[in-house]
């Protein structure tokens, strides 16, 4: 497993993305703060306290002969109980930290992907055959919320106490939904029952390429329109760079900071990517 490509950038104050390359392993996690921000004495973030403890417990305990659903609870399990000693109560849901994360797994002959939350991966085979492994069921909520704000902002009532109000109860709403069954999965406090599509085997010498990014790095298709999609941006980046595509990312944030002419729920995003080659 060679890495091609690593890069994390911050898009506020702290980055709440996090990359951790192991022996034979590949950790990409996009942290996420709970509603009321930090509760957590002397953390940067709540997040970035998050992403850290789910880094470092893999990178002490991660056998590549477990049972992943096991270790995977039991992490957040172990995980649960510190923040709960740190604060010294129980938080509300709505207020636990939490995280998508990819999970790369490199064994003798096939290649594991971990997929929780909404994270892009985008595999090249050696057939030259690429697909993308996507959950959207984060971003169709999201969507609704950007739909509703571009709809204030078309009636120039966007920035009035009473659309922000709407917005902010819009993202609670969907706050709510997290690991429910009518929701979305991510990692979080929440025992999980990962599923096929979360767990996935690949034969190790089919593989040429993996690539996988936060959705900092999807905005070039999502928002701004500077591909099409994640199979197209995956094919600009092997003719240009992480770099690169950053850069053009960060400009047109930079140009639309009001987030009108690209409409979004925040200026800018952390954005993390990790590209790995299996096979030449």
């Amino acid at each position: 497993m060679k890495i091609l490509n690593q890069i994390t950038s911050k898009g506020n104050l702290f980055n709440e993305d996090k990359i951790y390359t192991g022996n034979s392993i590949i950790v990409l996690l996009d942290g996420s703060t709970g509603l009321e921000k930090k509760l957590i004495p002397k953390a940067t973030s709540d997040a970035v306290w998050f992403v850290n403890e789910v880094v470092d417990f893999i990178h002490n305990r991660f056998d590549i002969k477990v049972n992943y659903q096991d270790f995977i609870n039991d992490m957040l399990s172990e995980i649960r109980q510190r923040h709960y000693k740190l604060l010294g109560y129980k938080a509300q849901k709505l207020n636990e930290p939490s995280a998508s994360m990819v999970f790369i797994i490199e064994k003798a002959e096939e290649i594991i992907l971990i997929n929780i939350g909404d994270c892009t991966n985008v595999i090249e085979f050696t057939n030259k055959k690429i697909c993308c492994i996507y959950d959207s069921r984060v971003s169709k909520l999201d969507n609704k919320v950007i739909h509703k704000l571009n709809t204030l902002q078309q009636q120039n009532i966007a920035e009035s106490e009473e659309s922000k109000l709407l917005i902010q109860q819009l993202l609670m709403e969907n706050r709510k939904l997290k690991n429910t069954a009518n929701g979305y999965d991510i990692l979080g406090f929440d025992k999980l029952l990962l599923n096929n599509n979360q767990i996935l085997s690949f034969p190790k010498n089919q593989i040429r390429n993996i690539c996988s990014f936060t959705d900092g790095f999807a905005e070039h298709y999502e928002h701004f329109n500077l591909s099409s999609d994640a199979i197209d941006f995956y094919k600009q980046l092997k003719n240009s760079s992480a770099d690169k595509i950053l850069a053009d990312i960060r400009n047109l944030q930079k140009k639309d900071s009001l987030c009108k002419t690209y409409p979004r729920l925040k200026k800018m995003d952390d954005a993390s990517l990790v590209m790995i080659q299996i096979n030449a």
